[in-house]
């Protein structure tokens, strides 16, 4: 459940920052920046931090503060989200896993290391 809720966030800020870096980017051309522009669309995650930052740099100019900023936590909250994921991902992965091997064990038998009791040798 916690898995699910924790997706369902990330895929809500991935959106976000998205449409944030859409935004920035369709501003950068706009304003005569399309070398930027595409190097923030061709570079992928170093691109979007290229163009929260030169949205922060002209935001008075261009009227790009407010979205910058929401791009940017939604980027660091989804990077943080994500991390979250992946560790809760190999916690199931282990459970599992030792659950498996748990099951194989008790299947084979455990070896037992005591001698055997003999109680019919006389004395």
């Amino acid at each position: 459940m916690l898995t699910a809720l924790c997706a369902g966030c990330l895929l809500f800020t991935l959106v976000v920052a998205f449409v944030c870096f859409v935004m920035l980017v369709i501003k950068m051309f706009q304003n005569g920046r399309a070398g930027l522009a595409i190097l923030s669309i061709v570079s992928c995650v170093v691109g979007a931090l290229i163009a929260y930052i030169v949205g922060f740099k002209n935001g008075k100019e261009w009227g790009t503060s407010k979205t910058a900023t929401i791009g940017l936590v939604a980027f660091v909250i989804s990077a943080v989200l994500f991390s979250a994921l992946v560790s809760m991902q190999f916690a199931e992965n282990k459970r599992i896993l030792d659950a498996r091997e748990k099951a194989r064990i008790e299947e084979m038998g455990k070896p037992t290391l005591d001698p055997p009791v003999v109680d019919d040798i006389p004395f």
